[in-house]
């Protein structure tokens, strides 16, 4: 057998599909995103997921300790969310990099400008949502492209 060709055996047991199609191809997603955060300049946003799952939670960590070009933003739904998300991080480890930012919608409106909070009609986000977060996030961002 040649060094590029690679043989997979699955066990007869009831457990085989789970094991040979599921758990396989979790594992490469899980790869694959591992080898993506690994890459220069990239850019993680976050929304939607508390880090609870610790093995995502760890290739994250890991990947933005190993990789000072990777940005990740982390939109939590509200202060008590941001809490929790942070917990969920640091229970992995330490952010070495201090390239990973966990953003609250109070945070945010608080960070925004006058002209920026006029703009969107003085009306701060009550929670980040995925239609808050185009709302007050990408859709400005979009409109200076």
């Amino acid at each position: 057998m040649s060094e590029y060709m690679k043989m997979v055996m699955v066990n007869p047991r009831k457990a085989k599909f789970r094991e040979s199609v599921i758990d396989l191809h979790f594992y490469e997603l899980m790869r694959l995103y591992s080898n993506a955060l690994e890459s220069a300049s990239t850019v993680l946003f976050c929304a939607g997921f508390s880090f609870a799952d610790e093995h995502i939670a760890k290739i994250t960590l890991r990947a933005a300790n190993a990789n000072p070009t990777l940005t990740v933003i982390v939109f939590a739904y509200n202060a008590g969310a941001k809490t929790e998300i942070e917990a969920n991080l640091y229970r992995c480890g330490n952010i070495l990099n201090n390239n990973i930012s966990i953003l609250s919608p109070d945070a945010f409106w608080e960070a925004q400008d006058e002209d920026y909070k006029s703009k969107l009609g003085n009306t701060a986000p009550t929670g980040f949502d995925f239609a808050t977060i185009n709302k007050y996030i990408f859709n400005p961002i979009a409109s200076l492209i």
